[in-house]
């Protein structure tokens, strides 16, 4: 149980981080359009 939670948490670890770029990356689109 203990393996699964901690794939789990890197899962969920990396999940943020890639929604945190991708957020980061659509901002500078909008910014260069405007």
């Amino acid at each position: 149980m203990k393996e699964k939670n901690l794939i789990f948490s890197q899962i969920v670890t990396v999940s943020c981080l890639g929604g945190f770029v991708l957020l980061c990356c659509i901002a500078g689109i909008i910014n260069m359009f405007q």
